[in-house]
């Protein structure tokens, strides 16, 4: 079984799709590996969607843990630190490789770390349904 990340949290709102879970995150985030790069070990408290199974009955106010496989807290890295800085230098050695000036090697750079976001912008809901938490059992 795959290892998995666990954060307990408290159910703050629940639509006929989705519960919407507030983490504490100070709590949640003491022993995870990847807690200096997650968005999830900030300061404040987020609704993290989690997808409501038929055969969950939970309410407002309930506390329950949802969990994410660490494999896709990696890809989630990958994707929102790894990749943006390997663009970033790739456009900046193309540039360089082709004895543009400095100023424009890095504006190069710059724009071509623009184009993954603007291309990763129109992906994110197809990206989104990879990483989504569940409902520990």
């Amino acid at each position: 079984m795959e290892k998995e990340i666990k954060h307990t949290g408290i159910i703050r709102k629940l639509t006929d799709e989705f519960y919407y879970v507030a983490v504490e995150r100070a709590a949640a985030c003491e022993g995870c590996s990847a807690k200096g790069f997650c968005n999830i070990s900030g300061d404040k408290n987020e609704l993290i969607p989690v997808q409501r199974l038929p055969h969950q009955n939970f309410a407002e106010g309930d506390e329950i843990t949802i969990a994410l496989t660490e494999k896709m807290g990696m890809k989630a890295l990958f994707y929102g630190y790894l990749m943006p800085f390997l663009v970033l230098i790739a456009g900046i050695i193309i540039a360089a490789a082709a004895d543009l000036p400095q100023g424009l090697t890095a504006l190069i750079g710059i724009g071509a770390l623009a184009a993954y976001y603007v291309a990763f912008s129109f992906f994110s809901k197809k990206i989104d349904r990879q990483f989504s938490f569940r409902i520990a059992g």
